[in-house]
């Protein structure tokens, strides 16, 4: 298994299609290279058609700091084998919107044994160079949530902008 299934840094207006990431460390993690001062960008304007991550050890997705993510269809399930930790969860948006406003968009997405705290989080932290989202917007629409046993995660969806606020 590899470490991320794939990892996608400073990356603007991209869309892939039909995607399956299986048996990675992390399935897909997105971010803004900040050694790359004002030559970087937030990852911007992604977008995912039917996408697969599933049986990640620690994490389906993780959108650090990506604005206007959109993920149509596809599944996510089984990633994070530590149950209860909150390292592991099926798809995560932190401090999203920096460069747009606008977070992520699930639509019609299946979620489905995925460990740790939730198989979403959307979250607000302390972002990396200084900058942090105090608003931006997030979408949640016609996605299925299956609780297959009592042993995975604990919320579907897990909301909290105060975390690590100074």
């Amino acid at each position: 298994a590899c470490e991320f299934g794939a990892y996608i840094t400073d990356s603007d207006q991209s869309i892939s299609e039909h995607c399956q990431l299986r048996f990675n460390t992390k399935g897909m993690y997105f971010e803004h290279d900040v050694s790359l001062g004002s030559g970087g960008t937030q990852p911007n304007n992604i977008v995912l058609l039917a996408l697969t991550v599933g049986s990640s050890t620690t994490y389906g997705v993780h959108n650090y700091g990506g604005s206007n993510v959109t993920v149509l269809g596809g599944d996510i399930g089984y990633n994070g084998n530590n149950k209860g930790s909150s390292s592991c969860w099926g798809f995560k948006s932190e401090c999203s919107g920096l460069q747009g406003g606008v977070g992520a968009s699930l639509q019609g997405v299946y979620f489905e044994g995925n460990n740790g705290l939730a198989d979403v989080i959307i979250q607000n932290t302390a972002a990396r160079g200084g900058n942090t989202a105090s608003s931006c917007s997030h979408l949640i629409e016609g996605c299925t949530f299956n609780r297959v046993t009592g042993n995975y995660s604990t919320n579907c969806v897990y909301v909290n902008w105060d975390a690590f606020a100074s």
